[in-house]
């Protein structure tokens, strides 16, 4: 899988038409699959590591439930 970054000063959404051109002048049948703003990457990533620290703590917290719950029991 090859992956094209660039740089810009303003919207990097807006070189997206201008670059996919250019490509394809190159080589028509080069795929262009996906295309994201680095602030959209970063967006999803931040999101999914989100995900995962909150289902870490639901867990943690079902066990302190159940740990004090058997130490209930147990007095």
């Amino acid at each position: 899988m090859r992956s094209l970054w660039w740089r810009t000063r303003g919207d990097a959404a807006a070189l997206v038409p201008v670059l996919r051109d250019a490509i394809w002048s190159v080589d028509k049948d080069q795929p262009i699959v996906r295309v994201a703003t680095m602030d959209n990457l970063l967006a999803a990533s931040e999101a999914e590591r989100h995900f995962v620290l909150m289902l870490f703590e639901a867990f943690a917290l079902v066990g302190l439930v159940l740990a004090a719950m058997l130490a209930w029991l147990l007095c």
